[in-house]
């Protein structure tokens, strides 16, 4: 399953729908997962996840990580606000740290980004989104398209 993840506030928005395209393109099983529609708070640094790889906090954080972990290649798409990732993607990717924490599950995986805005920030977003995807948790990062 390829799982496309938008960080958009906007429903239909151009991001959600650059994030579905891709999915349909690959012509494989999908899910598609809204940021906006579901209730994920911060990482509170606690290491609550230190002996599962799942966090401890009560909300819907450890289902996206339940299908981060089921997905063989995750597309991520963000708006670009202020040169970086918006809050929905920032606290979602906060989020991902028990996937790291014992054991690293997330090695490996296939992982891409899609970066919408107004032009400003675009490639240092998108080079965020690399390091964080590949660098931090492992993914085997596949590149960026960038849309203003």
């Amino acid at each position: 399953m390829i799982l496309g993840i938008s960080g958009s506030g906007i429903q239909d928005g151009n991001l959600e729908r650059m994030v579905k395209r891709v999915l349909e393109l690959t012509r494989q099983k999908t899910r598609f997962i809204r940021l906006a529609e579901l209730t994920i708070r911060p990482c509170t640094g606690c290491v609550g996840c230190a002996t599962s790889n799942r966090c401890v906090a009560q909300d819907d954080g450890n289902r996206l990580l339940e299908a981060i972990q089921e997905a063989k290649a995750v597309v991520w798409g963000t708006a670009c606000y202020f040169g970086r990732p918006n809050a929905f993607v920032a606290t979602a990717m906060e989020r991902m740290y028990p996937l790291r924490h014992r054991e690293m599950l997330t090695s490996g995986k296939a992982a891409a980004a899609l970066v919408i805005g107004g032009g400003i920030g675009l490639d240092e977003t998108a080079k965020q989104m690399e390091s964080m995807l590949s660098g931090y948790m492992h993914l085997a990062y596949q590149g960026h398209v960038t849309w203003a």
